[in-house]
């Protein structure tokens, strides 16, 4: 097995005669580690190498994609010649490819890792989710079960086509999340605390996971205690500590281009280039080559630079996430969007690590503001209807406003509405900018490495599912 270039181009030159109008190959080799202790025994344990390759052949607006584990000139070949068949006999005939793209891929490093991964000894990997585990178990006899997860992954990928592009990215990535269950009383609270990014063993060195352990231990307890939450329609700021799941599920999916293609419009964004869709306050980007973060990347698996997208600006959309097949078909240049899981994945628009950047509002004068609301600290999980913005979140932790001070804390809260409809309505929008939360987006059976963050922000209505009294905490 090789990621050589030289070897990859000489078997893509071999197979010239079946490249169609445009040819790829994709090539990665992954290393990966899991360790997860559950309920205070090793649950899993594994470590483990991937290799293998995909080529996709275009004619026309036709591709075909086949992936292989053999890395033989052979091999590739018939790879090539089968992808070339399959797109053949489906269109027949057709015209050229054309992409505004430039010859060769010149990238800047984005991470420095201190402590490479396959250096450190499974014993520490495993020291970490056992020290974890007793931290939190150490916090109260309430709580009554902790999993905690250990991964490291070190991905190589080469990306070589028919344009005389070569691109090669290398790609570590240390994460470490833990649950910690809490009941008391028959009731029942959950809280959970992760970090990760494009980063070493160092991610997790130096007592990182204890101190999650305990945040999270603690405030498992504190919500066991919290009283409980309010339903109706309220006012709710979003503290900048609490992430920003909402822009990344309830925003960031509808603005990726293959659900706003003019073929297949199925994205309330669909066609809204250069109109407003947001409050003038709010501007949102997704950026993949902020160093470190989890959804950085050198290049997308197209062999396209990482960039910054600017997607909304002061309230006016201006960009959708491109990989090469949708830039093609709205005449525009790819952005360094496409993404795929494996080799055995097709790339499609994904995105890297979105946020909304602060603006002028001090974080406290946003809190005054709110005679009577909710303040979220952290969220939970939820459900997201990605085509038409509709959602329903769980709030893991929160607190009452009252008079414009921050009271006691509730728990059982859930947030419903829309993405779209909030992002119009939000009227304070903080100057800070809270740790990036770290998530493994989920796509067409997919999943990618991506970061969000947001400042504090307040949604002056929005509909607040809480607990009523004679009805269960647990949403149907």
């Amino acid at each position: 097995m090789t990621l050589d270039p030289n070897v990859l181009v000489a078997a893509l030159n071999a197979g010239r005669a079946y490249w169609g109008d445009w040819a790829e190959i994709f090539a990665e080799r992954r290393v990966d580690t899991l360790v997860v202790l559950d309920d205070g025994k090793l649950d899993k344990l594994s470590a483990g190498e991937e290799a293998g390759l995909g080529v996709r052949v275009f004619v026309g607006k036709t591709a075909a994609y086949v992936y292989t584990s053999d890395f033989s000139r052979q091999a590739i070949v018939e790879a090539l010649r089968l992808a070339h068949v399959a797109a053949n006999q489906r269109v027949g005939q057709t015209g050229a490819f054309v992409a505004a793209l430039d010859r060769g891929v010149a990238m800047r490093p984005l991470a420095h890792y201190r402590i490479m991964p396959d250096g450190v000894p499974l014993a520490d990997k495993v020291a970490v989710v056992r020290a974890a585990d007793r931290v939190a178990r150490g916090a109260g006899a309430a709580i009554r079960q902790v999993t905690a997860t250990y991964t490291d992954s070190i991905q190589d990928v080469t990306i070589i086509n028919s344009l005389e592009e070569v691109a090669q990215d290398r790609r570590v990535r240390t994460m470490f999340n833990l649950t910690v269950v809490a009941s008391e009383n028959d009731v029942i609270q959950t809280a959970f605390e992760s970090t990760g990014g494009l980063a070493g063993f160092e991610q997790v060195a130096d007592g990182v996971s204890e101190r999650l352990a305990r945040a999270a231990a603690e405030r498992a307890l504190r919500m066991l205690r919290a009283q409980p939450a309010p339903a109706g329609v309220m006012p709710v700021v979003c503290a900048a500590v609490a992430g920003g799941v909402l822009v990344h599920e309830a925003m960031g999916h509808g603005m990726e281009a293959d659900f706003n293609l003019p073929s297949k419009p199925m994205s309330v964004f669909a066609g809204k280039i250069g109109q407003p869709v947001a409050s003038a306050n709010v501007t949102i980007v997704d950026d993949g080559t902020i160093p470190g973060l989890n959804g950085t990347l050198g290049c997308d698996d197209e062999g396209t630079p990482a960039q910054r997208r600017v997607l909304i600006e002061n309230g006016i959309l201006k960009n959708y996430l491109h990989d090469r097949t949708t830039a093609r078909e709205m005449g525009v240049a790819p952005n360094g969007s496409g993404r795929r899981q494996t080799f055995r994945h097709l790339p499609m628009p994904r995105m890297s690590n979105t946020l909304m950047l602060p603006s002028q509002d001090d974080p406290a004068a946003i809190i005054h503001s709110v005679a009577r609301g909710l303040l979220v600290k952290q969220m939970g999980g939820g459900q997201v209807n990605i085509v038409s913005g509709e959602f329903v979140f769980k709030v893991q932790e929160a607190f009452l406003i009252e008079n414009g001070q921050v009271t006691e804390p509730v728990r059982g809260a859930t947030l419903i509405g829309n993405g779209p409809a909030v992002l119009k309505i939000i009227d304070r929008v903080g100057n800070d900018a809270g740790p990036t939360r770290i998530g493994m987006c989920g796509k067409y059976e997919q999943g990618a490495p991506v970061a969000h963050g947001i400042p504090t922000v307040r949604v002056p209505e929005i509909v607040v599912g809480g607990i009523v009294a004679g009805m269960s905490e647990t949403m149907r």
